[in-house]
């Protein structure tokens, strides 16, 4: 994964992230505490294998990370949450009115979408003799989109159904109804996502009676050029780093 941050404006900080084929991911060290101090467990080595956003129209952007861990060890101290060390990500929430979804240039009627990672680490690694994993392998990292339109025309259906080889970028871009705190010029907190070539998966177009025709729309990332990463995200916030 790499990293740049630019101050273009006065408080504001552009971080523009692509995925790296050389690299490795970062590792981090996890907490799990369980009840009122029924237990904890620390797992270290780990690594975020699959991350899933998700945000319908009349509702908060979600998400979910998937970790993999080389070796978990129980009955630790638990952090103190109450030190300085002990962050919590408290910026401001993102709703479903914040968020667009643009396909070729178009922005989509989309009633909500879903972006999925998956850096399909191999978690099955475990040897004799041992509780942990030997190691954690990627292997071909996927994005994968998912939204649903009301149906306006047949466009797109034509182009998933006939299979019409055509690459289009799409673009995700959520933010916050909040500006970034002492940030010149008011600016929201922002971040969107770009997959530069991506290809729509055939999906049923099934009309029946007075319904509304509301499909779901599947869209694969693809790379036909190698030097070109499969995502991109830009995110625009008042903090000079990030994690």
């Amino acid at each position: 994964m790499g990293t740049t941050a630019q101050v273009t404006t006065t408080g504001i900080t552009t971080h523009t992230i692509t995925p790296s084929d050389a690299a490795a991911l970062p590792y981090y060290s996890v907490e799990e505490l369980i009840g009122a101090g029924l237990e904890c467990f620390d797992y270290t080595d780990t690594v975020v294998n699959t991350l899933h956003l998700e945000a319908a129209a009349d509702g908060y952007l979600m998400g979910t990370a998937g970790l993999i861990a080389l070796k978990q060890v129980a009955g630790i101290t638990p952090t103190d949450m109450n030190t300085p060390t002990a962050l919590f990500d408290s910026l401001p929430m993102i709703v479903g009115t914040n968020v667009t979804v643009t396909y070729n240039g178009v922005t989509l009627p989309a009633k909500s979408f879903s972006l999925d990672i998956n850096n399909n680490f191999d978690d099955t690694d475990f040897r004799l003799g041992s509780l942990y994993l030997g190691s954690v392998v990627p292997k071909r990292r996927e994005v994968t989109a998912s939204v649903t339109i009301r149906q306006q025309d047949s466009a797109l259906w034509r182009q998933a159904v006939y299979g019409i080889p055509t690459k289009q970028a799409l673009v995700i871009n959520v933010a916050t109804y909040e500006n970034i705190v002492a940030g010149t010029p008011l600016t929201a907190q922002q971040i969107a996502f770009t997959i530069p070539q991506s290809i729509l998966k055939p999906y049923n177009f099934s009309p029946s009676g007075d319904d509304i025709i509301e499909p779901s729309i599947d869209i694969q990332a693809i790379r036909p050029v190698p030097a070109t990463p499969i995502m991109t995200s830009v995110a625009k916030t008042g903090r000079a780093t990030i994690a």
